[in-house]
């Protein structure tokens, strides 16, 4: 913290943690802009007036699709973040350990959209983001990993920050399910025994 600086502590870190959001949200609008771009290769002016129009194969309009869906989605999440920020009269400053917290806090408050829950193990240690990542499932077991597609659980437990990832395997062993499982296939009381062995972890 610079001298003579105010720091609001918790309101600092909370915003620094949606500003951690705005910039992975930002990144994957990136991706996906770049995607719609290369399946629309061929549609800019320039390149519709030298092939004399446009073809588009069946299979190039379904990936069209499911980018652009994908694209306005995350538009969407950058705007709902970015609009609940008001104007500010000073800077930010928040010490790492406290941007972790309020990653904690936002997860325990539920993780169905992967992306924001990825960011958020990859500032928390096990010691605190296990637990938290339990409360997140438990909040709507089956809900919650439903759009968590192919990840599997060791692909998510081994991101949080730390090098104890021998946990991942204690939680697999605990719980009984294999670490390649994939979350988005788990039943509820598969994902109930996973939410008591992170807990113990």
């Amino acid at each position: 913290m610079t001298p003579g600086s105010m720091s609001s502590g918790p309101d600092d870190a909370r915003a620094a943690w949606k500003l951690a959001q705005l910039a992975r949200l930002a990144e994957a609008v990136g991706e996906l802009s770049h995607g719609v771009r290369e399946q629309l290769e061929g549609f800019a002016p320039d390149e519709l007036h030298g092939e004399g129009g446009a073809k588009l194969e069946a299979d190039r309009w379904d990936a069209v699709l499911d980018d652009v869906c994908a694209l306005r989605d995350t538009a969407e999440q950058v705007g709902m973040i970015g609009g609940s920020f008001t104007p500010r009269g000073r800077g930010l400053d928040a010490d790492v350990e406290e941007i972790a917290d309020a990653a904690a806090c936002a997860l325990r408050e539920g993780g169905s959209e992967l992306l924001m829950v990825e960011l958020a193990v990859r500032l928390l240690d096990r010691e605190r983001g296990f637990p938290a990542l339990a409360d997140a499932i438990e909040i709507d077991p089956l809900g919650c990993v439903a759009g968590w597609g192919e990840t599997t659980i060791a692909e998510l437990l081994d991101t949080f920050h730390g090098d104890d990832a021998g946990r991942t395997a204690y939680v697999c062993t605990m719980a009984g399910i294999g670490p390649d499982a994939r979350w988005s296939s788990l039943g509820f009381d598969a994902l109930r025994r996973i939410c008591k062995a992170l807990r113990a972890a």
